[in-house]
């Protein structure tokens, strides 16, 4: 039986990908907070974690999340972060930036919220656009060449958390992205957008916190 005093929220995302949508229905946090034992976030968020792991149980696994990241080399994983979630973000986020300053501008009135999300996500993307930088630039060479160190792991760290931060006040701004019944087409999309970018964004940190950073 696992022991939930000791095995992580990341030890079981890790072990099951799709276990990330059980732990977000209970708003618990994989990413940025994944080191903390399951009892722990479970305690803070009310739920027992026996529910939650007979949930976890019950996912049946997609192609998908057969990737197996925590076993791959260190190199290989910067590869495959730089290829799929930075080459994402550097095409969506011009796309949502556009989206949400044109729906604040059309629904901004009767949905004062609207401006309040396209200025966190103006702040956000510009963060992440310099961490990727960062991270392209001295992270992983770092880590390659074997030279990394405590500083910028916590200054990596750090801006992941501030990343989440930002993520989760427009989760909250946006009623966890359900578009009000007066939404038009655009607007609907803006929160569809808004959604498949945060749950990139939270199994982006995850890989990045709890498997890269804890091989080096």
């Amino acid at each position: 039986m696992m022991n939930v005093k000791s095995t992580t929220v990341a030890d079981i995302v890790n072990q099951n990908p799709q276990a990330a949508t059980v732990f977000k229905k209970y708003k618990i946090d994989f990413c940025c907070k994944g080191k903390r034992p399951l009892a722990e976030a479970c305690a803070k968020a009310g739920i027992d974690p026996e529910i939650l792991l007979t949930e976890v149980g019950q996912l049946t696994r997609e192609p998908g999340s057969f990737l197996r990241i925590h076993a791959w080399p260190t190199g290989m994983i910067c590869d495959y972060i730089v290829n799929n979630h930075h080459q994402y973000l550097r095409k969506v986020i011009p796309e949502i930036n556009a989206i949400c300053k044109k729906v604040a501008g059309v629904h901004g009135q009767n949905h004062p919220e609207l401006p309040q999300i396209e200025k966190s996500f103006h702040t956000l993307s510009k963060e992440l656009l310099l961490h990727m930088n960062k991270e392209e630039q001295e992270l992983f060479p770092a880590i390659q060449n074997k030279q990394i160190d405590d500083r910028l792991k916590a200054e990596i760290e750090a801006e992941h958390e501030e990343a989440g931060n930002l993520m989760a006040a427009i989760n909250e701004l946006s009623n966890n992205y359900q578009p009000p019944a007066d939404a038009c087409t655009s607007y609907r999309v803006l929160f569809e957008l808004l959604k498949e970018f945060e749950d990139d964004l939270h199994q982006h940190v995850h890989i990045e916190n709890n498997i890269l950073l804890t091989k080096v």
